[in-house]
């Protein structure tokens, strides 16, 4: 990086995040605050914003909240499928990205929510992200809430630096517990209300599903850490193809071409279905009406168990027991399949698992597929 590259950087550092941010305060601030909006920031991943999705309407329902506007910040990954599900009850969206750390998006994002005016800005998660801290503390809002969680999202040293830009932190505790039955302790204080919420829901009455009983594959994953090779998943369609004789159908990520590849390889066209480029919304229509999933550990999972579709989940074992496997009280039909080397009981809730994902065997992703499929066929057959 030149010279200039780096003044540049500097340059644009101290006009997004110190310039700006004060000016928009001056303008917005002789406005009057509207007393009951309240902007909610759940700005990270889709599967996140699946296990959280429902607290909104408990939120939104609640003695405290009932009268409130409520305004959401969201991930721009999660913004169309949250605008579909949950558009009855947020007043107004916005998007966010990791991405606008140093550009002009964020100046736009800030104008937009300190114009707005609201009375609370709620930051749920216990594991919080400087960047969004940052957010928080340029907003004139009287009232701001979070979570005094742990350091997955950011350091030690950051973490404390954003506790100070809270009016009031929620202490949760450090026992570890799966994300939906955290998020639910979390409305509960936020809202003073005990939330009987049991799991995850997606009404199926939203989508347009259609059960076909198929066998669902969802080869994509956020990260290349995260996916299982392509060649082990055409093996294990063969395998279910000529012995368990289920419908497949393949749903890749956008932009990754497991059809042409098959067709490269050679791999015969009838053995699976390939439906692609297809919306979060689509995507959740496919799988409400197959018979199992088979995933990596991404969003594919909890869209699923939202839908009530059981799961084989190939996992390595990252952030173990956080988001898979789910606890039996909140969703009982997710089977890991995890590498041969790795125990669960050593497995950390809170660290990333140093095993490969190409170390799962395919033998033992095929047994977890025949015993669920089975399961089904004899519920279809009583």
């Amino acid at each position: 990086m030149s010279f200039t590259d780096v003044l540049w950087l500097k340059f644009k550092f101290v006009i997004i995040r110190k310039v700006l941010p004060s000016i928009i305060y001056l303008l917005c601030s002789p406005l009057p605050r509207q007393k009951q909006r309240i902007l909610i920031i759940k700005a990270d991943g889709i599967g996140d914003y699946l296990l959280f999705r429902n607290f909104l309407h408990f939120l939104k329902g609640s003695q405290k909240y009932k009268h409130h506007q409520f305004y959401l910040t969201v991930n721009q990954s999660s913004a169309r499928l949250a605008k579909y599900l949950d558009g009855d009850i947020i007043s107004t969206f916005f998007t966010y990205s990791e991405g606008f750390f140093l550009k002009w998006e964020l100046i736009g994002l800030l104008w937009k929510l300190q114009r707005t005016r609201f009375d609370t800005v709620i930051y749920p998660n216990y594991s919080r992200s400087f960047q969004v801290d940052w957010l928080v503390r340029n907003l004139s809002v009287k009232n701001k809430i979070g979570v005094d969680g742990d350091c997955v999202n950011e350091t030690a040293v950051l973490k404390n630096e954003g506790n100070r830009y809270y009016s009031e932190l929620l202490d949760v505790g450090t026992l570890p517990l799966h994300e939906f039955e955290r998020n639910k302790q979390i409305v509960e204080l936020i809202a003073s209300e005990k939330c009987f919420l049991t799991g995850p829901i997606i009404a199926k009455s939203e989508l347009d599903i259609i059960d076909h009983g198929d066998i669902i594959i969802f080869p994509g994953a956020s990260t290349e850490e995260k996916k299982w090779p392509v060649s082990y998943f055409y093996a294990l369609c063969s395998r279910i193809y000529t012995t368990l004789g289920a419908g497949i159908v393949v749903a890749p990520g956008k932009g990754e071409a497991f059809g042409k590849t098959a067709v490269d390889l050679n791999i015969p066209a009838d053995l699976f279905r390939v439906a692609d480029n297809l919306s979060l919304e689509e995507l959740c229509t496919l799988i409400g009406g197959a018979a199992l999933l088979v995933s990596g550990d991404t969003v594919a999972v909890h869209i699923a168990a939202a839908l009530n579709v059981p799961v084989v989940c190939i996992c390595k074992g990252d952030l173990y027991g956080r988001f898979v496997p789910y606890p039996s009280g909140v969703f009982d039909k997710v089977c890991c399949v995890l590498p041969r080397n790795v125990s669960p009981q050593y497995l950390d809730y809170s660290s990333w698992s140093p095993a490969k994902i190409a170390d799962v065997d395919g033998e033992d992703v095929f047994d977890a597929v025949s015993n669920v499929w089975a399961q089904k066929k004899e519920k279809y057959t009583k």
